[in-house]
């Protein structure tokens, strides 16, 4: 037997929003980086110790990047951008490949930087990064937090 409930036929639905955390990972030389892999890792994140990306190819597109990323166990949905410039007048590092990586299903309130490892850093699985025989400067990797998960707030109620 079956049972129908009535009611009012009414529903409120309130709606919030957060700003996600945000990193932009900058692979940089004074040269254009030809060749070799680097990783990502979180150290001692939600209780692992390493958790490691695959391994990213130094021109990766941002779909690779973040199916790299998204192999990790600690890290949900990412969207990632990227962007690729050569300025000959910012030397040292006059060449540079950002990707923008947004922690879309993240909502801790603190996300750890993270730290990059790559062949003669910490990376015994990576290729070699690789440029020209006038380069002066050894491609590096650097990590910046442009933005941090902000509080949830009310943007709606339908």
């Amino acid at each position: 037997m079956a049972s129908i409930m009535k009611g009012s036929g009414k529903a409120k639905c309130t709606l919030f929003f957060s700003q996600p955390h945000v990193q932009v990972v900058t692979l940089q030389s004074d040269e254009i980086i030809s060749f070799g892999s680097f990783r990502l890792k979180f150290d001692n994140h939600l209780g692992v110790v390493d958790d490691l990306s695959d391994i990213i190819a130094c021109d990766s597109t941002a779909e690779a990047f973040k199916a790299a990323l998204e192999k990790m166990s600690t890290i949900g949905e990412v969207e990632v951008e990227r962007f690729e410039s050569f300025d000959m007048n910012s030397n040292p590092n006059a060449y540079k490949i950002r990707w923008r990586v947004s922690f879309i299903s993240s909502v801790a309130d603190n996300q750890p930087p993270f730290v990059p490892i790559w062949h003669g850093s910490g990376c015994n699985d990576c290729s070699e990064l690789k440029v020209s025989v006038l380069s002066k400067v050894p491609p590096n990797i650097i990590v910046q937090t442009t933005q941090s998960h902000e509080k949830y707030t009310q943007e709606a109620v339908i």
